[in-house]
């Protein structure tokens, strides 16, 4: 619970969401440059970067990804 706290606290007051998720570059490492450099990113990137943060501090984690639509 302490370790996903600080990366939560770490990604309030150091990351912003962007809708601009062209912004990011492709030639680098895309959690790293997300986290350290560029700072912004989209839904995917807070899941990946969240759950290489977990992984690295010993918690097995992994990111499951879309949606399916339907009616209602």
């Amino acid at each position: 619970e302490q370790l996903a706290n600080r990366a939560l606290d770490y990604f309030k007051a150091n990351l912003a969401y962007h809708f601009d998720h062209q912004s990011m570059d492709p030639e680098k490492n895309r959690v790293d440059y997300f986290l350290f450099e560029d700072k912004k990113g989209v839904c995917r990137h807070f899941a990946n970067a969240f759950a290489m943060m977990m992984r690295m501090g010993g918690v097995r984690s992994r990111v499951v990804g879309g949606y399916m639509g339907g009616q209602f």
